[in-house]
């Protein structure tokens, strides 16, 4: 439906251009569309849409290869990037226009 004007956005976001982007330009797009709340047109909300599905595909692009971290002892970093917290605030951008799901995340957790 806007899977070119969300590529287009999430690659201003990303500052990347991949056929993986793309993939998950679809894959972000359809989960929205999946949880939009039945009264909701999505051409009204066209431009939140866009940026929230933009904003979930560069969270899942960035998150792509794998945790990156260490540890040393009792010591371990974690590296965390500006655009780890994407879909946090892409969920909050939609907030009145899809469901809330479960109400039960697990965040960070590989499964």
């Amino acid at each position: 439906m806007f899977a070119e004007e969300i590529y287009s956005a999430a690659s201003e976001i990303c500052k990347e251009e991949s056929d993986i982007l793309g993939l998950l330009c679809k894959a972000a797009e359809d989960e929205l569309m999946r949880r939009l709340k039945e009264d909701v047109d999505v051409n009204s909300i066209k431009a939140i849409f866009i940026t929230a599905a933009a904003m979930i595909a560069c969270s899942m692009y960035e998150t792509y290869g794998g945790v990156k971290s260490w540890s040393a002892g009792q010591v371990s970093v974690t590296e965390v990037s500006a655009i780890s917290d994407l879909r946090a605030r892409a969920e909050i951008l939609m907030a009145g226009y899809i469901d809330a799901g479960s109400g039960f995340d697990f965040v960070g957790v590989e499964g």
